[in-house]
């Protein structure tokens, strides 16, 4: 009789310690599909390394860097001068789509779902750093948790809003408060 209850004892413990670890695994999967900020600043991180690569290949095929998202997956807006920082029609040279399509809103931002159904990527004009203009994407009100993992996983520190002159993404919103903000990635140099 007293196997019997110690076998049954042991029994139960491993029933509780399966259920504590399916328990725990779900969880665990559950905060991931439900968007934790690192998932979202990987999401991010890959979401502005498409269109950077997307807009390097487009600007190798046609001597331009796009201005508007959608010239990165539409001819029709790679038909419109203004779609670029050219300033000229590219459907002519325009070799695309050079990635996926995204949608897309009224002011021809790319809208970040993956992200926040609030975030929105655009190409603002280049700056000039040092002799170099520097091209990057800049994704709009990003959420606070979200932008200071991104900043940790670019540039390694998010105590740091990034400089474009050491670093390969910033901000210029406060990093103390909770409010959302800009983040930028630069993808080319020339």
């Amino acid at each position: 009789m007293q196997i019997q209850r110690a076998f049954q004892t042991g029994s139960t413990s491993t029933k509780i310690a399966v259920a504590l670890c399916i328990i725990s695994a779900t969880a665990f999967f559950v905060t991931r599909s439900l968007g934790d900020p690192q998932s979202k600043a990987d999401a991010m991180l890959s979401i502005g390394k498409q269109i950077g690569d997307a807009n390097i290949q487009l600007h190798n095929d046609t001597g331009c860097f796009a201005s508007k998202p959608a010239v990165l997956f539409d001819k029709a807006t790679a038909s419109i001068a203004a779609n670029n920082f050219c300033n000229r029609p590219l459907d002519g040279s325009w070799k695309g789509p050079y990635m996926a399509p995204f949608p897309i809103k009224s002011d021809g931002n790319l809208v970040a779902n993956d992200i926040s159904a609030e975030v929105t990527a655009a190409l603002p004009n280049s700056i000039n750093m040092n002799g170099r203009k520097k091209f990057f994407i800049r994704f709009n009100n990003v959420p606070k948790g979200v932008l200071k993992q991104a900043l940790i996983e670019c540039n390694g520190d998010n105590e740091n809003q990034g400089d474009f002159q050491f670093d390969r993404c910033r901000t210029t919103v406060n990093l103390a408060d909770d409010l959302p903000g800009d983040f930028e990635i630069v993808y080319s140099s020339i």
